[in-house]
């Protein structure tokens, strides 16, 4: 899958939403980390199903 930074303004507050794509894990945060500091976004970031997914992967290899 092609990795993405997808970057929305909403037009009625003006706020900026970033969310990404094809990422796994810790590399989704770190992806957009640069891009949250520069637009000043302060909230934590909402994790999505593929932040866990290369944690599962891990706990598969593992055999938990």
């Amino acid at each position: 899958m092609k990795k993405k930074v997808l970057v929305r303004i909403n037009k009625k507050t003006g706020l900026p939403t970033i969310s990404t794509v094809g990422f796994e894990g810790p590399a989704c945060l770190k992806a957009t980390e640069k891009l949250r500091e520069g637009l000043g976004i302060d909230a934590e970031p909402e994790l999505t199903s593929d932040y866990y997914l290369e944690e599962t992967k891990q706990e598969q290899k593992e055999g938990l």
